[in-house]
């Protein structure tokens, strides 16, 4: 404030040329208006206080610095307001016994961590951590995010809760909204067969909307239905399996399977109708060299890996039920790196199996399809986009929903002024 005070008074005693002396002040005072809450949250093991130990912490703003400690039992909170864009520096001053000291910083409307120092961490004298202050801080999705299917048409949604203070969950089912609950859960009812997206989007108490977070649901009798399996099988000498085999039995009765590469052959490919529910067992019978023998199995219709293994060992490999209405994955990495004239490039990996396309929304509008493992979205403004790829298989299939969040924004564009106040003991200029 001092700095501010006295910029004001050379402005007014000297006066600048080529623009306003209240444009300048304007600016100055708009940007120490962005400011908002820090909480400490200081915790001792011992409930001792923190004997002599304290969490120092200074602003690049020349904002006074601060000492936090806990002066006796267990527990001390602290809030102190700072300036957005304020870097803030986190030091430890040892005691006694530090082994016994942990603290919390977050933001203090929503709770949203900053940065935990865990219980027996025993820090060290000096610097810990530096951050810049974001009033405007993103708030976060859920975690874990589940969908499995129950009796009677139903699907249990569950989720692990973000950091920070949440309101309620507001939940979707293929983009429309469903309900609302306050509890890390929510149950869908009366569904008929077929494959569900399930978006949870969490409201925090500040009013902040937190990353939508999305997963498909598979609603199905698994007793009503077939469809085959592949076996792809390799030998990489080209001379067959050499007398090895893969064995492949069934729960429900049915006959089992011997799969083998032939004499003389690098490669075969065997298919097999197998019913929904069956649980179906991989055993692996060696022969001369089974270093040189590798396979497959995949889901025939949309080639969904199931197992797969090189150089196998006599004996059980594998066991899985076989799920004919089996959820198709997502695309893997997924990325949004912005571009430069308002533009955001959005790439991935193909997940395995046959796929026919990718859907590409931005803040859940559909903005365009491409057989590629990328897209280029254009005539962005600055802010904070939401991607997500849907990716549709050969068969119908919908994968799993991906979604990244993508910072448009020209380093060019956010600017804001500095104030150079020049001063010379001498009255007589700077000579030069």
């Amino acid at each position: 404030m001092r700095k501010l005070l006295l910029s004001l008074v050379v402005l007014m005693t000297f006066g600048f040329y080529g623009f306003s002396q209240n444009e300048i002040v304007t600016d100055v005072i708009g940007e120490r208006l962005q400011s908002c809450d820090l909480l400490f949250d200081l915790y001792d093991l011992g409930s001792d206080g923190w004997n002599g130990a304290a969490l120092l912490v200074s602003f690049s703003d020349g904002s006074p610095s601060q000492s936090y400690t806990i002066s006796s039992g267990n527990y001390a909170a602290f809030t102190l307001e700072v300036n957005s864009g304020t870097t803030v520096t986190l030091t430890w001053q040892p005691g006694g016994n530090d082994s016994e000291c942990f603290f919390l910083v977050s933001y203090a409307d929503d709770g949203i961590e900053i940065y935990y120092l865990p219980s027996g961490s025993e820090p060290s004298e000096g610097f810990l951590y530096e951050f810049v202050m974001d009033c405007s801080h993103p708030c976060p999705g859920v975690g874990n995010l589940t969908a499995t299917a129950g009796g009677g048409g139903t699907m249990e949604i569950s989720w692990t809760a973000p950091m920070g203070y949440v309101d309620n969950y507001d939940i979707y089912r293929d983009d429309e909204y469903i309900g609302s609950t306050s509890e890390p859960y929510y149950l869908d009812e009366g569904l008929e067969d077929g494959i569900y997206v399930y978006c949870v989007v969490p409201t925090f108490i500040d009013g902040c909307s937190g990353q939508r977070k999305c997963v498909e649901g598979v609603c199905s009798d698994p007793n009503t239905n077939s469809c085959n399996l592949q076996f792809d099988l390799f030998d990489s000498f080209g001379d067959g399996w050499n007398g090895a085999a893969l064995l492949v039995s069934f729960s429900d009765g049915s006959p089992s399977q011997s799969y083998t590469v032939s004499s003389g052959n690098d490669y075969a490919s065997f298919t097999l109708e197998v019913n929904s529910g069956t649980t179906v067992t991989l055993t692996w019978q060696s022969g001369s060299w089974d270093q040189e023998c590798s396979f497959v199995v995949s889901y025939a219709d949309d080639g969904v890996e199931i197992y797969s293994v090189s150089e196998p060992s006599e004996g059980l490999l594998y066991e899985f039920v076989m799920d004919c209405s089996h959820p198709c994955p997502g695309v893997g990495d997924l990325t949004a790196t912005a571009g430069g004239g308002g533009t955001m490039e959005i790439s991935w990996t193909a997940p395995m199996g046959y796929v026919d396309n990718y859907d590409i929304y931005r803040d859940d509008e559909y903005i365009g399809s491409t057989s590629e493992p990328y897209y280029l979205d254009e005539g962005l403004e600055d802010g904070i986009y939401v991607y997500c790829v849907v990716t549709t298989f050969i068969n119908g299939c919908i994968g799993q929903t991906e979604c990244v969040e993508g910072v448009c924004s020209d380093p060019n564009t956010n600017s804001c002024d500095l104030l150079f106040d020049l001063y010379d003991l001498g009255s007589d200029g700077w000579n030069g």
